[in-house]
């Protein structure tokens, strides 16, 4: 009698042809795995882990991470850490994901976890911490002047400061801030002196930052100015007093052949072309080669105003105002900070009378308590024309603000002025090595030549990073240093559909794009899904899936060698080992892989997290837990104090010890009296209730080597390796779309222990676990031209694996007319 023996699972083949397919493809592969070759098991379980999140209706989980080995998760505006089994704590503030469609981004560096929102990029330097603003705040004004009867500062020299804030973090990194402007002094008094510092504290500084003050050596006179080697002569923390105040005032007294380290800002060094500013706003985050980027960005507001001159027409006279962001700042002969008015030099001399009437202006607006939204910078250098200073929003998410004034021609450029950011969709900001908050604003690159196109997506292989458009253009970024960092072209014909779908596994990169999910590599791509094209292709719909970029996700799933894309109710999984496609039946909003204990965590749109199964034995093999009480038992019956969450097929599990358990099927409830399959010998304690997987095989036709000639199917034996449960094939056939199927509980060949009942094996088991079970064919479904096969398992604690099947047939003359039943 011919036969069709099927040993080949070739994981799903939904695409070509039904008599296209290749011999062991299969229909449906519903929770299934093929994770090794040719061979299908169920999927782990899942089980909710720890408490119910604290989220409003109608919002959902937009991502996981992982820091210091503790779990983090981002729910609506908020980001929360696992103290402890799922016992969650959100971290104080809102944290708003940066883009609705490429959805929350964050990452470790050096130690440091960073987070981008709208309000900017956020860090964390402990898990048990606080959030803060990247980056260490820029120092602000600050004023010299010569004090006491002697000191370090020769007479009739000239000196130079700068000052900075620093901050040495949880994890022992030390991180500087942007320079200050540069304040010269002349000592013209006769003798020697030190020198009085008061300095501004700008907002964010705290206790654990500290003041370092830098000093240039002396000039050769008093009418030389001094150069920009500075060097460090002062560093201390500011009290709480002096932070509420907003102001500390010290003096220098530090002898000139005792200075310290050179700032980082001098001639010698990087210069000031390398300030490290804050990061940008940016909605994707990546590290590589030692450097943090910051894509698709935002700066902070900013505008430059120059005083144009004093008491001349059309110069600024006293009375005369500025006003900034709606606060009013008048110009009068002295400076009262507290009434919001600077001081109108006119000692006759052009040049220092501006440049002196420009920094008070600029000491009164960092000063006036009126103002909370803007700082300024003094920033005319000494070879620069005076006046020139630089108006800064306070915090990098504020909204633009206008400048007007009485005499519109006192400035340059003239007044009303508003403030601009430079948002850049397709820039990326670089840090300096090893320091991912420093990163200077001349320091970046551009990513194709459209301003207009938004980077979505940058992954970071070992020699390179992909960048994904939305223009369609896939771009890769190589070198090793800011100095041979280059973008080229990569491809233009793959467009990104879902920018969470994009995930590195190993050194690749899976992602869905217009093509379907393709696999990119450093030379190039390779699709991956077509034998489900006709499944994945109707997503590239908006007017269908409009909200499928937003929502479609991937996990990247190493150990278990698979790519997982998830929309909707549907995990599509890839196994990249077997190079086959199946499917698991999961309704979730987020998910990943804790690197910590490499197991899958799930979230649904409830609020709950789902934890993956993974201690590698039966009792893996279940869905959603109930804690229950068993009360009594009597032969076959079972009886729970509270029976809400049990329903008919799920299991009852009861420890005996250690990892020894004894379980049951329920069959039937009458209240709280549960009937179960098996005689045990239940504790009147407490026990589980676990929810089956339900896990559908089914092949594609089988059609005996000739789909156009008509047979008679006689019989069907599956293979298993191993099978520690029961299940169900069910028949059809191109004839009667209706499965008819029939339970069976294999017998197991040299089980393990356990695994067979008592007598029919040796104590303690022998052989290889295999299992061959035959069946017939229904009598109604004998003939047919194709036969469809599907085997289905629906108990707690199915181990098995599946390793083909076999299909006896012989063939009917040509006189047989077809029957239709």
């Amino acid at each position: 009698m011919p036969q069709d023996v099927i040993i080949d699972i070739l994981g799903l083949n939904t695409n070509p042809s039904y008599f296209r397919t290749p011999e062991g493809s299969l229909k449906t592969a519903t929770n299934i795995n093929i994770n090794a070759p040719n061979t299908a098991s169920c999927r782990r379980g899942v089980d909710k882990y720890g408490d119910q999140l604290n989220m409003t209706s109608g919002e959902k989980v937009n991502g996981f991470f992982e820091y210091q080995d503790t779990l983090l998760i981002h729910y609506e505006n908020k980001l929360a850490r696992d103290t402890g089994s799922g016992t969650w704590s959100d971290y104080s503030g809102t944290y708003e994901k940066a883009d609705s469609e490429i959805g929350i981004r964050g990452l470790t560096f050096k130690k440091s976890f960073f987070l981008a929102t709208t309000a900017g990029v956020q860090r964390l330097d402990e898990a048990d911490g606080s959030l803060r603003n990247a980056g260490i705040p820029k120092a602000i004004n600050f004023t010299a002047a010569t004090t006491g009867a002697s000191g370090f500062f020769t007479n009739n020299k000239q000196i130079a400061y700068r000052i900075l804030w620093k901050l040495k973090d949880a994890n022992d990194i030390i991180n500087l801030g942007a320079v200050s402007e540069r304040v010269e002094l002349a000592n013209t008094t006769g003798g020697t002196r030190d020198v009085e510092l008061t300095v501004r504290i700008p907002q964010g500084i705290t206790t654990d930052y500290s003041l370092q003050v830098y000093r240039s050596g002396f000039s050769a006179d008093q009418n030389t100015i001094a150069n920009d080697e500075l060097f460090l002569v002062y560093e201390a923390s500011p009290t709480a007093g002096e932070i509420s105040a907003k102001t500390m005032t010290f003096t220098d007294n530090m002898d000139d052949n005792n200075k310290g380290a050179t700032i980082y800002t001098a001639p010698s060094q990087q210069g000031i072309i390398a300030n490290n500013d804050q990061p940008p706003i940016a909605k994707e985050l990546v590290k590589f080669k030692d450097h943090l980027f910051y894509a698709n960005t935002q700066t902070r507001q900013r505008l430059y105003i120059t005083l144009a001159d004093i008491n001349i027409s059309g110069g600024i006279e006293n009375d005369d105002y500025i006003e900034i962001d709606g606060v009013t700042y008048t110009a009068k002969a002295s400076e009262t900070v507290a009434s919001g008015e600077f001081k109108l030099y006119s000692t006759g001399d052009a040049f220092d009378d501006v440049a002196n009437t420009a920094k008070s202006l600029v000491n009164v607006i960092n000063g006036y308590s009126s103002n909370a939204s803007v700082y300024a910078y003094y920033v005319s250098g000494y070879d620069d024309a005076p006046g020139r200073i630089l108006l800064e929003a306070r915090n990098v998410e504020d909204d633009a603000f206008t400048v007007t004034s009485s005499d519109n021609s006192a400035w340059i450029p003239r007044t009303p002025l508003t403030s601009e950011a430079e948002v850049r969709g397709n820039r990326m900001y670089i840090s300096k090595q090893y320091l991912s908050d420093s990163v200077p604003l001349s320091q970046y690159i551009d990513v194709g030549e459209d301003a207009n196109a938004n980077i979505m997506r940058a992954i970071a292989l070992i020699d390179s990073i992909i960048i994904f458009t939305d223009d369609g253009n896939v771009y890769r970024m190589i070198g090793d240093d800011i100095a041979s960092f280059q973008i080229e072209l990569f491809n233009d014909t793959l467009r990104i559909w879902g920018p969470r779908t994009a995930q590195k596994v190993e050194n690749n990169i899976y992602v869905f794009t217009n093509q379907g999910v393709v696999m990119i590599q450093d030379t190039g791509y390779d699709i991956k899904s077509f034998v489900i094209e006709d499944t994945l292709n109707p997503f590239l719909s908006e007017s269908e899936y409009p909200n499928f970029k937003a929502n479609a996700y991937g996990i990247s799933y190493e150990s278990d060698r698979k790519y997982i894309l998830c929309y909707d109710r549907t995990f599509y999984v890839y196994n990249y080992y077997t190079d086959t496609w199946t499917t698991w039946s999961l309704t979730m909003d987020a998910g990943f892989v804790n690197p910590a204990d490499d197991k899958i965590y799930i979230a649904d749109t409830n609020g709950y997290v789902w934890q993956e199964k993974k201690d590698f034995t039966r009792y893996d093999y279940s869905d959603e837990v109930f804690n229950i009480t068993i009360s009594s038992s009597n032969l076959y019956t079972v009886t729970v104090t509270d029976a809400t969450n049990i329903s008919v097929g799920m299991s009852i599990k009861q420890a005996i010890s250690g990892t020894v358990f004894r379980f049951a099927r329920v069959t039937a409830i009458s209240g709280n009296d549960l009937t179960v399959d098996r005689l045990q010998s239940w504790q009147a304690a407490a026990a589980t209730a676990e929810t089956p997987i339900t896990c559908t095989l089914q092949w594609n036709p089988i059609f005996g080597k000739n789909p156009s000639v008509v047979k008679n199917f006689k019989e069907c034996t599956v293979f298993f390796r191993d099978m520690s449960g029961r299940y169900t094939i069910s028949f059809s056939n191109n004839f009667n779309g209706t499965f008819i199927g029939q339970d069976i509980t294999p017998t197991v060949r040299g089980s393990k222990w356990g695994g067979f009942p008592w007598g029919q094996q040796p104590w303690g088991g022998a052989g290889t676990g295999e299992v061959t079970s035959r069946t017939l064919f229904p009598l109604q479904y004998h003939r047919n031209l194709y036969a469809f096969i599907k085997i289905v398992t629906e108990e707690c604690f199915t181990e098995y694996s599946l390793n083909g099947l076999a299909v006896k047939y012989d063939y009917n003359d040509t006189r047989f007319t077809e029957q239709r039943n």
